[in-house]
């Protein structure tokens, strides 16, 4: 800005923001933005004139023959471009000379240390036994905080500017250099001259006074305009803060913590931490090890003005309802269902096996596998607890070459472990020679290594090793497929839940489980490895001992991937089922003009009529909701105790065969 001719030296920059504002504003909001700059710019560039830290009249190039000096960039405010040098006949013009700065230490580096600095002389200052700590500043995030916030609410316009401008370097990624010894500041910046270098006195002349008062008198005149429009001044119009989505600095806070499973928490909870806080519109999302085998995924998100992070600490299933009850954790990660003393336990957050607060998040089978060498390939479920619990110790007893077995099992806190004594051991003990293992590849590794070995895993990490088919009592040898997993028809195979009592207060909560069990988490379920429940249609293996009305309607049909179970000792569908319905619905959208079948069956607990009956009632239980979601069945039958996934041989075993199949053709 110029004015008048004998301002010349003179220069109005307004560009605190990196829009430039029109001297003529059209509307009541330019001229707010407007008055807000060049009042702001006003204090910045003309507080050196007014503190009288600086002539208020610069020395003029006719009698010093020298260009103003140059000021040091202030806080959010751009310096000004240099004037171009008089190059008038008999004009002597001398460069201004630049900043000098330290070797080895960038310019904005050292800014922050100068900022902290004016913080730490002002708080103390004011608090009298007030002490800043400087190299706590560099250590404890938190501490660092908690001086801004102090800085930031003082009245002293030194001390707010100062923190927004450590926030402002902050967010831009700079930090101290961390072999800067912070207690020796004044000496460092004293090697830096953060002030204007004085100049020459000025030369005597009231007028001059005038004209240097010019702007200021325009700003405030538009400033009064602007006022007596009705606009008031905030801190955010003065002092403008750039925001940059930059990896944060400042100490994220915690708005979920998910604890237990490793067989989830290994890779799958990470990772879905990771896109669910994308898909919030995060940035600069990273993972970061804070212990063994656990995690802060942290971001920043535009619903939080503070960086967020969730805390994943994957220790064991049975870690997940422990710290729900501590209140240490808002997510339980489990790979077995709930035990009835856990249940009672968590009573007071509501039926634990409802809808609300059992969520299952995906499907793995627990592989027993082998080195690849072994000629093995089939065993029984029986074989399988023999095994394991030390009873058959030699390979030749079950068509194995002469050798000692060796045993690998997860540790005792696993929920592999879990799951595999329920559904393998029962009563009996694990081998006393058995290796125990926290680590799910690891164990992996070892069988893989050993010709001998013999072990149990999540289908993600079966990596090397081989996995053997498993029989229940008289049924059908089945591998660990997508498939046999999915319709949960292979003998080991498991749920894998997410307990969270409800909390309205936390929104996070609600929208993580949300995306867990919706299209967007499962994909990420089965991308790392274990079986989404996105809704297939395939023809499976069928036994040749099928009855003959089993095979005559099923003939021409596709078996849908999931089977819908019942809670125990209840006629009402489980969990996991309620979901189903859903997905089976947005199957039936996508591939439309497909006629529904759905075939129940029961266990042989009961005489075959009686359980024909309860298959049937079973199937139209499942009929009903189907036909309240605008789908309705061509065919529903009950077909009893035929066509066992289990032994019946326990009641874990039995509450697999009831169950109601959907076929579609």
């Amino acid at each position: 800005m110029r004015v008048g001719g004998r301002l010349r030296r003179f220069r109005f920059r307004i560009d605190a923001r990196p829009q430039s504002a029109e001297l003529v504003p059209t509307r009541l909001g330019s001229a707010r933005r407007l008055a807000s700059r060049m009042l702001h710019s006003c204090c910045l560039h003309w507080r050196p004139f007014l503190n009288g830290s600086r002539p208020l009249v610069a020395a003029d190039r006719h009698t010093t023959g020298r260009a103003p000096e140059q000021t040091m960039q202030l806080p959010h405010c751009r310096e000004a471009p240099p004037m171009k040098p008089d190059t008038s006949p008999g004009k002597s013009v001398k460069n201004a000379e630049s900043i000098p700065t330290t070797p080895d230490i960038d310019r904005q580096r050292l800014d922050l240390l100068n900022q902290i600095w004016i913080i730490k002389r002002g708080l103390e200052r004011a608090g009298g036994d007030r002490s800043v700590q400087m190299s706590l500043l560099r250590k404890d995030a938190r501490y660092l905080q908690s001086v801004l916030e102090e800085a930031a609410a003082s009245p002293q316009d030194e001390l707010w500017r100062a923190a927004a401008r450590v926030r402002e370097l902050l967010a831009q990624g700079i930090i101290i250099d961390p072999e800067m010894d912070l207690e020796t500041a004044p000496t460092i910046l004293s090697q830096v001259n953060f002030n204007a270098a004085k100049a020459p006195a000025a030369p005597r002349g009231g007028m001059r006074l005038g004209w240097a008062m010019m702007p200021i008198v325009l700003a405030l005149g538009v400033l009064i305009g602007a006022l007596v429009m009705g606009w008031r001044p905030t801190l955010q119009d003065v002092l403008p803060v750039r925001q940059a989505a930059v990896t944060p600095t400042l100490p994220a806070k915690v708005v979920l913590r998910i604890h237990g499973s490793n067989t989830l928490g290994a890779e799958l909870l990470p990772a879905m931490a990771e896109a669910y806080l994308k898909r919030e519109g995060a940035s600069s999302v990273r993972r970061i090890s804070t212990a063994a085998n656990e995690w802060r995924i942290e971001a920043t998100i535009t619903r939080s003005i503070e960086p967020v992070a969730i805390e994943i600490r994957a220790h064991g299933s049975g870690t997940a309802f422990k710290d729900i009850g501590e209140g240490a954790a808002d997510i339980g990660a489990s790979s077995r269902p709930i035990k009835k003393e856990e249940a009672q336990q968590l009573s007071r957050f509501g039926d634990m096996n409802s809808p609300a607060i059992e969520h299952v998040v995906g499907l793995d089978g627990i592989a027993v596998i082998v080195n690849r060498n072994n000629p093995v390939r089939t065993l029984s479920k029986a074989q399988i607890a023999q095994i394991f619990s030390g009873k058959i110790r030699d390979w030749a007893d079950v068509g194995g070459p002469v050798g000692p077995i060796r045993v690998y099992a997860r540790d005792e806190k696993s929920g592999t472990f879990d799951t595999f004594q329920h559904l393998v051991l029962g009563k009996a003990e694990l081998a006393a020679t058995a290796t125990r293992i926290e680590d799910s590849a690891e164990l992996s590794d070892r069988v893989a290594n050993d010709s001998f070995g013999i072990g149990f895993i999540g289908l993600p990490y079966i990596r090397n090793a081989q996995a053997v088919a498993v029989a229940d009592g008289d049924t059908l040898p089945l591998l660990p497929t997508p498939f046999t997993v999915a319709t949960e028809d292979y003998p080991l195979a498991r749920r894998l839940y997410l307990y969270a009592p409800p909390n309205p207060q936390n929104a996070y909560l609600r929208d993580f489980l949300e995306f867990a069990i919706t299209d967007g988490g499962q994909s990420l379920v089965s991308e790392v490895g274990f079986i989404s429940q996105q809704v297939t249609a395939a023809r499976p293996p069928l036994s040749e001992s099928l009855p003959n009305r089993y095979t005559q309607l099923i003939k021409d049909a596709e078996r849908l991937s999931l089977s819908f179970r019942f809670r125990p000792e209840s006629s009402g569908l489980d969990s996991k089922a309620q979901r189903d319905l859903e997905r089976v619905v947005d199957f039936l959208a996508r591939h439309s003009g497909r006629r529904v079948l759905l075939l129940g069956f029961t266990d042989n607990s009961d005489d075959p009529t009686q359980g024909v009956q309860m298959s049937r009632e079973r199937a139209r239980e499942v009929e009903r909701e189907l036909a309240a979601r605008g789908i309705f069945a061509t065919v529903v039958e009950g077909l009893g105790p035929v066509n066992p996934v289990a032994s019946n041989d326990s009641p874990q075993s039995a509450a697999r065969n009831r169950r109601v199949e959907i076929w579609v053709m």
